[in-house]
């Protein structure tokens, strides 16, 4: 299930062609409870040895005081779905996007917590 309300990148967001180093923070509401899982769709890798490096932050506040990276997906070369699995104790998230290579095109990125178990109601 997507919730778009805690999309770190939405649907029809800009193709990715450089870093997006300090989007929004996005309100999870409290800690996590257990472990969730988050999905990063990456619909293309265009460009000449495109690479692409995403980390989920967590912070206190929406200011990001104190930001912390917490997860990290493996080094994206390649267009696909890449899954990430922790626990956060940050209310606040967001999804840094560092892109490298030479005229890098990544599509519309995409990155959403995946729902289930505990995590019904917010």
């Amino acid at each position: 299930m997507r919730d778009t309300n805690l999309a770190l990148r939405a649907d029809g967001a800009a193709a990715l062609t450089a870093d997006d180093l300090t989007p929004a923070w996005v309100d999870f509401g409290a800690p996590d409870i257990n472990p969730m899982t988050y999905q990063l769709v990456v619909p293309a890798a265009g460009g000449t040895t495109p690479t692409l490096l995403a980390v989920i932050q967590e912070a206190e506040d929406a200011s990001g005081t104190g930001a912390r990276a917490v997860l990290t997906f493996e080094p994206i070369t390649a267009a696909g779905i890449f899954y990430v699995t922790g626990r956060m104790d940050g209310r606040f998230r967001r999804l840094t996007l560092d892109v490298g290579g030479t005229t890098p095109d990544f599509g519309s990125v995409e990155c959403y917590p995946i729902l289930n178990g505990d995590y019904t109601e917010f």
